[in-house]
């Protein structure tokens, strides 16, 4: 079994996880929480100049030239 605990949150905070967890598709507060945690702290890819929906650079042979 998995160390749980419990926490006290406001019920306004209850109802926003519940909106978190229908976005996520998660069925659990501890998966919703985690899918928070993870995009707060994440640096996001395009930071390191990568996008996860660019395509592939790839040099033109034509494109070299000599100085």
């Amino acid at each position: 079994m998995k160390d749980t605990t419990t926490i006290q949150v406001e019920r306004a905070t209850v109802k926003t996880l519940e909106i978190v967890k229908k976005k996520y598709g998660v069925s659990s507060y501890d998966r919703a929480i985690k899918k928070l945690a993870e995009k707060e702290v994440r640096v996001p890819k395009s930071m390191f100049g990568a996008h996860s929906k660019m395509k592939r650079f790839e040099r033109i042979k034509d494109d070299f030239h000599d100085l």
